[in-house]
C-alpha cells in the first residue's frame, strides 16, 4: 500500500511526462495577455501567467509565513527558447534545496524549481516564430491544481493541468503588460 509520500513522486513524474508531449490543440478561449490583476505575493499559494511584450511571465508566491515547492515544466511544440530572464530565485543559495531552472537539450523546453516563502519567483522568456504552441505544467508541493492557476489580466484558471496555449498570443494596446 502506498503512503500520501509514496504518490508524490508518481504524481510529478506523471505531470512532467504528459508535459513533454504537448497537446495538438491550445487552449484559444484563454486571453493569457496581461498580468492577472488577482495576482498578489504573499497572499496564497499560487502561479501567475501572462504574455507581455513578446514573452512569457510565470510567477509563484505562497502565503506569508507558508513555506511551499513550486514547480513546473513549459515544452514548446517547435522552435526554441531564446532568452529568459530570473526573478528573485536563489540559485547560489547553499541551502538544500534552492531555486533552479534547467533548459532542455534541444531548447524548446524547461523544468523549474522554486522554493518559497511568501515571496515572489519567477521567470521570463521569450519563444523563437516557429512555436506556435506552449504547454504549462504546474504543481504546489506536487498537486496539479487548476485553481491556483491565474492566466491573463482576468486570471483565468485552466480546464487542465497541464495545459497549452498559443505560443504568440495578440497583444492589445489597452492591456496593462506587467512585469
Amino acid at each position: 500500500m502506498k503512503t500520501a509520500a509514496g504518490l508524490i513522486p508518481t504524481i510529478v513524474i506523471a505531470v512532467f511526462v504528459t508535459v513533454r508531449s504537448p497537446a495538438a490543440e491550445p487552449d484559444t478561449k484563454i486571453d493569457s495577455v496581461g498580468k492577472p490583476k488577482a495576482f498578489k505575493v504573499g497572499k496564497e499559494a499560487c502561479f501567475a501567467l501572462w504574455f507581455a511584450d513578446g514573452q512569457w511571465h510565470v510567477r509563484g508566491t505562497v502565503k506569508k509565513g507558508d513555506f511551499a515547492k513550486l514547480q513546473g515544466s513549459v515544452k514548446l511544440d517547435a522552435g526554441e527558447i531564446t532568452d529568459g530572464n530570473f526573478e528573485q530565485m536563489e540559485t547560489k543559495s547553499k541551502k538544500r534545496d534552492h531555486d533552479s531552472v534547467s533548459l532542455d537539450h534541444d531548447k524548446q523546453g524547461f523544468h523549474f524549481f522554486f522554493d518559497n516563502a511568501g515571496s515572489a519567483d519567477g521567470l521570463d522568456f521569450k519563444a523563437t516564430g516557429a512555436a506556435k504552441t506552449v504547454t504549462f505544467g504546474m504543481l504546489i508541493d506536487g498537486h496539479p491544481s487548476t485553481e491556483n492557476i491565474l492566466i491573463g489580466s482576468k486570471g483565468v484558471h485552466p480546464a487542465t493541468n497541464p495545459f497549452t496555449l498559443p505560443a504568440h498570443p495578440v497583444e492589445a494596446a489597452d492591456k496593462p503588460a506587467g512585469k
